[in-house]
């Protein structure tokens, strides 16, 4: 289990509001242009760091997270992976994305996953492809393509080790977006 001083060293990477956290879907500027994930979260919430932030809000994790929300949908954290899915808070680790919902790859039965995520067991995969219906994700994991008609709406560049510093999303009331955590 990670421990709460490596999400406290995760905070020093933290990206300042630029926009007045005035984007997203309930925001003045949508599209987010100009802005940081920070602002994505209102005044006294962040984007949750990983799984201990989560699990010191909510001791059920994800649980409730689908309350409202229409699929399919992912609702990412900071929380990346060092690659091969071992997620870390490390300020310098940018592999993938991680968080809850219900797209995206689903790692609930990989082990090392399950040590090191849990409760965050769905994940963007390279270049978003787990969150995308253009790119072949596989049978095993619960890409866009599974859901006929929607429109790419995570775009994560075209890096397969750097999702997390290159991602963006399209559609703001569409297939989920930031899990926040209170400050």
């Amino acid at each position: 289990m990670l421990g709460l001083a490596a999400e406290s060293n995760r905070r020093a990477y933290l990206l300042a509001p630029k926009c007045e956290r005035e984007a997203g879907n309930d925001g003045l500027n949508a599209a987010g242009a100009g802005c940081t994930v920070s602002d994505l979260s209102a005044e006294g919430w962040h984007v949750c760091f990983g799984r201990d932030d989560v699990l010191h809000r909510n001791p059920e994790g994800c649980l409730g997270v689908m309350n409202g929300a229409t699929s399919p949908v992912f609702f990412t954290t900071q929380m990346p992976s060092t690659g091969a899915f071992e997620c870390t808070t490390s300020g310098d680790a940018t592999n993938d994305l991680f968080g809850c919902g219900d797209l995206g790859c689903d790692f609930t039965t990989n082990a090392t996953v399950a040590a090191l995520c849990a409760p965050l067991v769905m994940s963007s995969h390279d270049g978003c492809k787990g969150l995308r219906n253009d790119l072949y994700c596989g049978d095993w994991c619960d890409h866009l393509g599974k859901y006929p008609g929607l429109p790419n709406s995570w775009d994560c560049g075209s890096e397969s080790t750097t999702e997390g510093l290159a991602v963006t999303k399209t559609n703001p009331d569409q297939q989920g977006g930031v899990l926040c955590c209170l400050d």
